[in-house]
């Protein structure tokens, strides 16, 4: 009869865990990267939207003459 004893004296504990990419992973990712992408072109559209916005008011309340 045979008995082992193992002694661990520190309490943290290293996990391994392998996981392959599915196709559901990368179609995850790139929905990811098409929202951000879609929330920086949002602000810069809006942004832009205002200026323009803001100039044809500006047109139409002050007249300029052309000499």
């Amino acid at each position: 009869m045979t008995c082992a004893v193992f002694l661990r004296f520190d309490k943290n504990f290293d996990f391994y865990e392998r996981k392959t990419y599915s196709l559901l992973d990368l179609l995850g990712d790139i929905g990811g990267l098409t929202e951000a992408l879609v929330f920086i072109a949002t602000i810069l559209v809006i942004s832009m939207a205002k200026q323009f916005m803001l100039s044809h008011i500006m047109s139409e309340v002050f007249y300029v003459s052309k000499p």
